[in-house]
Formats: structure tokens, sequence, C-alpha cells
């Protein structure tokens, strides 16, 4: 008689169990309803490869056998998996509302194999336990890459990702990555990536690799022009004032895209006229 396979650990999770909030009054608006979930919620740890076999997860980005990912991180499934009971209690739907594709390219790895480069700006809708008419707008920036055709569902899932750890305020103190490095690639390359997969692998994971610095200071540019709502127009006026070699910042070097950010900081939001994305 064949042994019996033993059931995959459940994920952990820290969200608290106070039986004093469940006899706090609900909420009644998306603001509050935000606000109770983060205070209900503890941090998410971030697993192991070996952590995340026993739970039932995919040991890295590319599936149970899957080697290329050896550091720990924080998938999009233990995110949801915490939030979903809290949001449902308090009365918490999210939907997405909009999105606009900032860039779409293929690239040419180490391989000599064209991958799909996705980068996204997702459009969410918050709505709260007051109805329709209680919401408030959101949006997020995610970043795809894919030897297949997935850069997109990839990007989809990691705006999605970036949505959720910034509005709940997840957190693991006992891991605070501003104060390390990322970790080395395998693939030795003259500019940090995403490690590489197997030709044909189908999966949504690419979403948790680390990005790399690059990536990140292109995020971080986008977010600081959106908030003062400044046009791709002056945008590519500031890649020029820093010597980037063109106007669009997705063609630029870091350093670059770093004074960029710098200047934009600089910028008086009032002063910046707000002008149509489409010129016709």
């Amino acid at each position: 008689m064949a042994a019996s396979r033993k059931p995959a650990e459940p994920i952990e999770t820290t969200a608290t169990e106070d039986p004093i909030a469940y006899h706090l009054s609900p909420p009644t608006n998306v603001v509050a309803a935000i606000a109770r979930v983060i205070g209900e919620m503890g941090p998410i740890a971030k697993l192991t490869p070996a952590e995340r076999q026993r739970a039932g997860l995919k040991a890295g980005g590319g599936g149970a056998g899957d080697q290329s990912v050896s550091y720990a991180f924080r998938g999009i499934e233990e995110i949801t998996a915490t939030l979903q009971r809290l949001v449902a209690r308090n009365g918490i739907v999210i939907t997405p509302s909009g999105c606009e594709i900032l860039s779409a390219r293929e690239v040419i790895r180490g391989n000599n194999k064209p991958w799909q480069h996705v980068v996204v700006e997702y459009h969410w809708t918050i709505y709260g336990p007051g109805g329709a008419q209680d919401c408030i707008p959101a949006s997020s920036i995610g970043e795809g890459l894919d030897n297949g055709d997935k850069g997109h569902n990839k990007a989809r899932t990691m705006a999605f990702k970036n949505l959720l750890l910034t509005t709940f305020m997840v957190a693991d103190p006992a891991d605070d990555t501003d104060g390390h490095d990322a970790p080395e690639r395998s693939e030795p390359t003259r500019r940090a990536a995403p490690v590489e997969r197997q030709a044909g692998q189908d999966d949504d994971e690419g979403d948790d690799e680390r990005p790399d610095p690059r990536a990140e200071a292109l995020t971080q540019l986008f977010a600081e022009a959106k908030t003062r709502n400044l046009p791709k127009s002056t945008l590519g006026d500031v890649m020029e004032t820093v010597g980037a070699p063109s106007r669009n910042p997705l063609e630029a070097a870091i350093g670059h895209i770093k004074r960029a950010i710098e200047m934009v900081r600089m910028m008086d939001p009032d002063a910046v006229v707000n002008e149509s994305a489409d010129p016709s």
C-alpha cells in the first residue's frame, strides 16, 4: 500500500485574533475600514525557498523545482491569504478601473533570446462598507519581464502587490530591506536583471523577484512626476537637463534617473502647467 502524502502546512499569518477587535463598532467608511485592517493585521514574514515548500508554495519563481531564487521573499499569495479575511470582514472591495502601458518593448537577454519587458500603471477603486459611493481612487506601477507572452500579466500582478503593500502598510520588522543590498544574481551580467527562467515556463511568480536598482529608481521617478502632475514634455526637458542621451526616462541610465528625481522633487507642483497626454 502506497504511503500517504503528507499535506502541505498552511501559511502562517500574524493577523491579530484579539477578541476585542470583534466588539468594536464596525467601520462606516473606506478610510476607517482600511485603518481597521492595518490595526488588525500583523507583519507578513518573507519566506525562504525551504519555508515556502513546507507551506505548499513554490520554492522559487518558476515552480517547485526552481532553484534560481535562493533568497527569502514575500509573495503575492502570502499577502492575499493574510488580507482576504480582514478586508472581507471590514467591507473592503478593490477593483481595477484602468491601465496605462508606460513601456512595452522587446529586450535581448544573455541567451540571445527575446524577452518581453512591460511597465504598467494600474488605476484602482477601493470601496468601503458605505456602498458604491464610499470609495477612494488609487494607482500603482508594476514591471514584468518574461520570455513568453506573460510580461503584462507579471506587471499587473506586481502593480497589485505594490498597491496592497502600500495601502495596508505591509511589513516585516525582522527584515528591513532598505538596510540591506539586493542578493547577487546567479547570472553574471553588466546590469542587474531578474533571474532568467527556462523557456516555456508558465507562471506568474516572476513578479516576486526583487527589481534592480535602475527599475526602482525609474518607478520612483514616475511616482514623483505623477504626484506633481508633471507633463511628459516637462519630464523630457528634465532628462535633457540632467544630461541623459534621450528624453525618454526608460532609456536613461540610473545616474541620470537619480539626478532627474532630485530635480523633480525641487519643482513646485503649483508652478507646473498640466497638459493633455494626447496633443491631437
